[in-house]
């Protein structure tokens, strides 16, 4: 039987999570909070039920792999309610390392959500696009932010991404440098704010400021600056004494 299990998204791929749970036979409950709220069932190392804020079944497991920021817990000996899974095992951690892997392709590519992007000045030959596709490219003939486009589209920016990633191979699309460096807090600016904390509470400051970073940071491991204020406010929890927390903020 598995043992209880528990992590952060950001720091441990929920298909290895998976992949170990299916190893080793396990039967009980993973529980996913990301976005929202995924559970999934397994029984003798089967995936037979799962059921989320987005939807039941077999559909649930792909958004495990788009959450990047969130918990997961694993409580063995929990019995599922149904099944609503008749999918293989085996197909359904294929189509999860699929996911993973263009969720890589996307990360190498810089498409985050306030990624900038822009049609290129010149396309020197003709192309043929799907409908997605053209409805892509007309929101960023203008330079939108992608964030902006899948609010637009009313789309996963998921799916988004990977139209952006396949405009981008074809040369009809590039991300502009640059496009939010002012938004973004300058690493020398946290190694500061790191060193004062661990001035006031020592060497455990180190993993206080991981957890932090970890939680507030963005997919590419940056942090806005419209974030610094709850930065200091998360670490200011970890500091017991008033009179350290009011000189910590304060510097």
């Amino acid at each position: 039987m598995a043992i209880a299990l528990k992590g952060t998204l950001d720091s441990n791929n929920i298909v290895e999570v998976v992949k170990r749970l299916v190893e080793d036979k396990a039967t009980g409950l993973l529980l996913v909070s990301g976005e929202s709220e995924a559970k999934v069932y397994f029984r003798d190392g089967e995936i037979i039920y799962a059921v989320s804020d987005e939807g039941i079944g077999a559909e649930v497991l792909p958004f495990l792999v788009r959450w990047v920021k969130g918990t997961f817990s694993f409580s063995p000996g929990i019995d599922a309610p149904g099944v609503n899974i008749t999918e293989s095992t085996t197909s359904l951690l294929e189509k999860l390392l699929f996911e993973a892997s263009r969720w890589s392709e996307l990360k190498e590519a810089q498409i985050f959500p306030r990624s900038l992007f822009s049609l290129r000045e010149e396309v020197k030959e003709e192309v043929t696009l799907s409908p997605f596709h053209w409805r892509v490219v007309t929101q960023l003939k203008e330079g939108k932010r992608l964030e902006e486009v899948a609010e637009a589209l009313n789309v996963d920016f998921f799916d988004l991404g990977c139209a952006v990633l396949e405009l981008m191979a074809r040369g009809l699309v590039e991300r502009q440098k640059g496009d939010f460096e002012d938004d973004i807090v300058q690493e020398k600016e946290l190694e500061q704010l790191k060193n004062v904390l661990k001035e006031l509470v020592g060497p455990v400051g180190d993993i206080f400021w991981k957890e932090a970073v970890d939680w507030i940071a963005g997919e590419d491991g940056r942090v806005l600056r419209r974030d610094f204020p709850k930065l200091v406010d998360y670490l200011s929890q970890n500091i017991s004494d008033q009179a350290k927390i009011r000189e910590f903020q304060k510097k």
